[in-house]
């Protein structure tokens, strides 16, 4: 029989270190095990600019919409500001779509009935 053991170490080689300077490790808490994250630098991203659901791809109605929102919101500047800021932008957009698409799915089942 084995022990049982949590690895809670991190191998870093010296070219890592070179490459991304100084870094910090967290224990993240899970319910059954506490992986290790890496973070590098002192630039703190916030938080996501938007919550993605993979399920919208399968939806029709998702795809005409976003590219109106892509296309429309022009940011000059840096280029991953741009894109940072057109993401942050679609967040809003994000929002609304996917609330009106559940008020549409809640009158459904109604509208069944109706039939």
């Amino acid at each position: 029989m084995y022990p049982i053991f949590l690895i809670d170490r991190l191998l870093v080689t010296d070219i890592c270190a070179i490459k991304f300077g100084s870094f910090q490790v967290h224990q993240l808490d899970h319910v059954d095990h506490f992986p290790l994250a890496m973070t590098t630098g002192d630039i703190d991203w916030g938080p996501c600019p938007f919550k993605f659901e993979n399920s919208w791809l399968s939806t029709p109605s998702f795809r005409p919409p976003v590219e109106t929102w892509w296309t429309n919101n022009r940011v000059a500047g840096w280029p991953r500001h741009g894109m940072m800021m057109k993401l942050k932008a679609l967040k809003c957009s994000f929002r609304s779509w996917n609330n009106n698409k559940h008020r549409e799915a809640t009158k459904l089942p109604s509208l069944i009935s109706q039939l």
